[in-house]
């Protein structure tokens, strides 16, 4: 028995927050150099188009300041970054849908981020599949980019 757990309706999700007053924080760097990088940042201006931003801190870093990771392909292990179980808000700019997940290597519980999603706040986000209402904030371990 697969300890993976299938969900595909992002509407029980949570993960959607009210438009509107985005903080912006601070401009991108631009483009990572690589294709997984750990900086600092705050706001959704520190994603830039074409990539994932996952930040430590609620509100995108922007009332703490904090780490933010970019990326625009699979993080299987979050843990190799110094990210695992540490991820409170994130901005996907990717086109592409994006599922969280609870254990490295894309297993345990999931919940998607669409194309042009995001969640300012985790901790108010639960696992679609929990059945004990376990949130998402900090519970992250592997972030998988799956193409349309």
């Amino acid at each position: 028995m697969s300890d993976r757990i299938e969900y595909q309706s992002t509407e029980e999700t949570e993960l959607e927050i009210p438009t509107g007053g985005l903080p912006i924080g601070e401009p991108a760097a631009g483009a990572p150099s690589e294709s997984i990088e750990v900086r600092s940042g705050s706001g959704v201006g520190s994603c830039p188009e074409g990539y994932c931003a996952a930040y430590e801190n609620p509100h995108f870093n922007v009332d703490t300041g904090g780490r933010v990771i970019v990326f625009n392909e699979s993080v299987e292990d979050l843990s190799e970054h110094g990210f695992d179980k540490c991820i409170s808000s994130i901005c996907n700019k990717s086109g592409k849908r994006v599922w969280l997940h609870s254990e490295k290597d894309g297993a345990g519980m999931r919940g998607d981020i669409d194309g042009r999603g995001y969640n300012s706040d985790l901790g108010k986000a639960k696992w679609p599949s929990s059945r004990s209402g376990e949130k998402i904030d900090d519970d992250v371990s592997s972030i998988l980019v799956v193409p349309h």
